[in-house]
């Protein structure tokens, strides 16, 4: 019985200690965490808690969202950030926050991307040499490098992506399209007069002591997309994003529960 009280203790500090990620929705979003449609992302959600996290969504002003924080996600937001809030994002993830931006839109977010030192595209991207779709806006990413979030990966599915550029030499692009890419700049939905070549869609990077990432799409992680590949990709994802604090704790409460286990039998 003893053991048991112990057991039911240890698991209790566990999850009271586990880190916090702080799913952002006061910027205009329209797929949620509460939410079930194939476009929301309760699915992701799930995932962050079944790696330990406690998982929260706030639309409260960004420095009151950050205070408990240690994981940020924005994903797909219809409102940029000011530049008090870019300010406060930055400092967060200098001070060792790690955050994760998932682009619906990715012009609507350049004020805030422009200060975490991330150019995206005026237009979306279109890979007919990966194409998923006729319009080759659904396309596979594939020729992965080696990088954490891609462990076990050859490729992985976007659904309508923002080409990105790093401004920083502590960012790096580490997923592309293929050469026979272009972005649609003109509107005209149309190679002709708009860039082409391989671009980046994935970018990676560190800002002081924290971690950012930043992906072209959004849909890639929503309910409906996050299958196979895309599902493994998200697996990878919240391991990389998990901060030290949280393994710790779980690798800690682990070797108790043996322990005590073990005293038990």
């Amino acid at each position: 019985m003893r053991s048991i009280i112990i057991i039911l203790i240890l698991i209790f500090n566990y999850h009271s200690n586990a880190a916090v990620v702080v799913f952002d929705q006061g910027h205009g979003q329209q797929f949620f965490i509460e939410g079930q449609s194939t476009l929301d992302l309760n699915n992701l959600a799930q995932l962050f808690r079944d790696s330990g996290y406690q998982v929260i969504s706030t639309s409260a002003p960004l420095d009151t969202q950050l205070q408990n924080a240690d994981v940020y996600v924005i994903s797909g937001a219809f409102k940029d950030f000011d530049t008090y809030e870019s300010k406060v994002l930055f400092d967060f993830i200098n001070q060792g926050g790690n955050v994760a931006i998932m682009l619906h839109v990715g012009p609507l977010n350049g004020r805030l991307l422009e200060r975490l030192g991330v150019m995206v595209s005026n237009g979306i991207v279109h890979d007919p040499g990966a194409a998923l779709d006729d319009s080759g806006q659904q396309f596979m990413v594939g020729n992965l490098p080696h990088h954490p979030i891609f462990h076990g990966l050859d490729n992985f599915n976007m659904y309508g992506a923002w080409a990105l550029k790093n401004k920083t030499e502590e960012h790096q692009l580490i997923a592309s399209t293929t050469e026979s890419s272009w972005v649609d700049v003109t509107r005209s939905k149309q190679s002709k007069n708009n860039p082409s070549g391989s671009f980046g869609v994935v970018l990676s990077g560190t800002i002081g002591q924290g971690k950012l990432i930043v992906f072209g799409d959004d849909a890639m992680f929503q309910n409906r997309f996050l299958t196979g590949n895309n599902l493994k990709l998200a697996y990878n994802l919240i391991n990389w994003l998990t901060p030290v604090k949280n393994k710790m704790v779980k690798q800690g409460v682990v070797k108790e529960l043996k322990r005590v286990t073990l005293m038990a039998q």
